[in-house]
């Protein structure tokens, strides 16, 4: 694809695809949240350590958010959000083969990297809209992106009641695969590639943040909201399970707690 081409894409078009593929790559991380609770002993880990994976690839955005950031000052938005899109389908497949509980978590910590470019991908699309479209765009962006976790909850956990978990995550993996194809066709505007050289280190970065009143604050909030949503989207469908068991809601169609939670 050619730079003029590339650079013709108007900002709503940008955002809209840059949205799709990154609702496209969270797939396999939505499906997790769900059917991994239930289905950590057919896999053999441990229920506590469900804990630990869930997490896993947060604790690595710490560090992976600063790398992410790097990579697109240097390469601008392409190689690297294409290569997200590339390591988020390699993780989503691990997910499936059953090599127990290291491999798991390097497939966790594997997806906080792919995160970490892929949400830098999508802000950089946004900022191209310029400054009075930036709002619409931010809300389009996040549309797209929990559409995509919305699709692959009911869609994988459908397969997963129907078939088992490893068929859930086969059809999210043929799913997830669209999403590099959809990372090559996009056109990156020259807006969209202007990143501001930071010279911040990651502990400088922390200590602006908790310089001020009003950035203790919203780290607090956003902690807060992280841990108590973390813990209720973990814990659903355990809760559900235990309380439903393998009530068949709709007789004959196979939708259970894969499903519905």
């Amino acid at each position: 694809m050619t730079s003029d081409l590339r650079g013709s894409q108007s900002p709503q078009r940008l955002v809209f695809i840059v949205g799709l593929t990154i609702g496209l790559s969270i797939l396999g991380d939505s499906y997790l949240y769900g059917n991994l609770p239930i289905e950590a002993e057919n896999l053999g880990i441990a229920l506590p350590l469900v804990g630990v994976l869930l997490s896993a690839n947060r604790l690595v955005r710490l560090v992976s958010n600063t790398w992410a950031s790097s990579l697109f000052e240097r390469w601008g938005p392409r190689k690297p959000f294409l290569a997200a899109t590339v390591l988020a389908l390699i993780t989503t497949s691990l997910y499936g083969v059953g090599w127990g509980f290291a491999v798991f978590l390097l497939a966790r910590m594997g997806w906080g990297i792919a995160w970490s470019a892929l949400r830098q991908g999508g802000y950089q699309a946004v900022w191209a809209a310029g400054q009075h479209g930036k709002g619409r765009m931010m809300g389009l962006l996040w549309g797209m992106i929990r559409l995509g976790s919305a699709v692959s909850v009911v869609f994988g956990g459908y397969l997963r009641d129907l078939w088992g978990y490893r068929a859930g995550v086969l059809g999210i993996l043929c799913l997830s695969a669209l999403a590099v194809p959809a990372a090559a066709s996009i056109g990156w505007p020259a807006e969209a590639q202007r990143v501001s050289p930071s010279k911040q280190s990651f502990w400088e970065g922390w200590r602006e943040t908790l310089k001020s009143e009003r950035g203790r604050r919203l780290l607090l909030a956003a902690s807060l909201n992280s841990l108590f949503e973390g813990i209720l989207i973990a814990t659903a469908s355990l809760f559900l399970a235990r309380r439903l068991g393998t009530f068949d809601f709709l007789s004959g169609l196979g939708i259970r707690i894969g499903t519905i939670n």
